[in-house]
């Protein structure tokens, strides 16, 4: 897709939204650096990866944040949005003995605990007339491997299709591939 869909009726969007970024991009003089990619913002074109990166080591934060206050402000005015999650973590167990880490349990202690995948479904219940987005991470179970996820993962979006899952860090995605005998992008793709 070259630009944005004007097709596609998003919530919020400022009437005219297009006109009004070209009038704020084209008013402000922008470093060299930054000038072809505001000129793609301007005109609705959609960032590429390298645009990013340029974006992402330009030393002028300022301007780079300035750019991204006229998208945004273009598009939605001043309107921000929020989505409402909870947090649910399907186990404390962990084999990592970080220094700086209250919450890892082993198995043996009283207090460590690992959810199943009904469980964490009823802990997802109670909120689910209330949210939009479940995060869920949580300790490196020694016995877990990708299956668990995938079963959780595939029950949540079953049961709630319209809550997103935001999940998994990637020391947990590391852990899956090793327990998993799989790599970090078979890992992903699986999930």
């Amino acid at each position: 897709m070259a630009g944005w869909s004007s097709s596609v009726t998003e919530a919020g969007v400022q009437p005219n939204w297009r006109g009004k970024i070209q009038l704020l991009i084209s008013a402000e003089k922008w470093s060299p650096t930054i000038q072809p990619i505001a000129e793609k913002v301007a005109n609705c074109e959609r960032l590429s990866i390298d645009d990013g990166l340029i974006l992402y080591k330009h030393k002028d934060l300022t301007e780079v944040g300035k750019l991204a206050g006229f998208a945004k402000t273009a598009r939605f005015g001043q309107n921000v949005f929020f989505n409402s999650n909870v947090h649910i973590n399907q186990t404390n167990i962990c084999v990592l003995s970080c220094k700086f880490c209250a919450f890892r349990r082993s198995k043996k202690q009283a207090d460590s605990y690992e959810l199943s995948i009904d469980s964490y479904l009823e802990k997802l219940d109670e909120y689910s007339p209330y949210i939009d987005e479940v995060h869920t991470v949580g300790g490196l179970h020694p016995d877990w491997d990708i299956q668990y996820y995938e079963t959780l993962f595939r029950a949540v979006k079953h049961k709630y299709p319209d809550i997103s899952i935001k999940a998994l860090t990637a020391v947990e995605i590391k852990h899956l591939a090793k327990n998993s005998n799989l790599s970090f992008q078979d890992i992903l793709i699986k999930l």
